[in-house]
């Protein structure tokens, strides 16, 4: 099995460094509790029994898990705020790169952090109705909480004149 992350070799721990050092430390870059468990040549299970166990190493997996979290996270900003180079090819050879912006990292950030301003997913509505869909964005989840499937069509096609020319 390759023991290896981002080119350094997770075979063996330092002499010096605990099985739960290095397991938070691997489940942090990998976000994988099986993997981390891999590179601290442990098994899950003992890692799980270790975890209900001790507090201190409980608490030691959420904060290696949060902050694996907020790596993503920053990474996806970079993404979306910098963008990435993209290579250009013409006949085989690579002439030059063009900046790539990840939209779509930055609209999952946003409706992360932002729910009131660019809304969640449970803030839109798919109506079936004779083998037809139709999707609309919610004015306000408590209300259509009470509707039927009926009363949401009826208020879909109010809000956007559905059918009329």
């Amino acid at each position: 099995m390759n023991r290896k992350f981002h080119g350094m070799d997770l075979t063996t721990p330092r002499v010096d460094t605990p099985w739960k050092e290095v397991f938070v430390g691997a489940l942090r870059r990998t976000l994988s509790v099986a993997r981390a468990a891999d590179v601290a040549l442990i098994s899950y299970q003992m890692a799980a029994r270790h975890r209900l166990k001790d507090p201190a190493f409980a608490k030691a997996w959420n904060d290696a898990v949060e902050a694996g979290c907020d790596d993503i996270e920053e990474a996806l900003k970079k993404r979306a705020v910098r963008g990435y180079l993209k290579p250009i090819y013409w006949r085989g050879k690579r002439i030059g790169f063009e900046r790539k912006f990840d939209t779509t990292a930055a609209m999952f950030l946003l409706r992360g952090r932002r729910k009131k301003v660019f809304g969640d997913a449970k803030s839109i509505v798919t109506i079936n109705h004779g083998g037809t869909s139709l999707t609309a964005e919610a004015m306000n989840d408590k209300k259509l909480e009470g509707m039927s499937p009926e009363e949401l069509e009826k208020s879909w096609e109010d809000r956007c004149k559905f059918g009329s020319t």
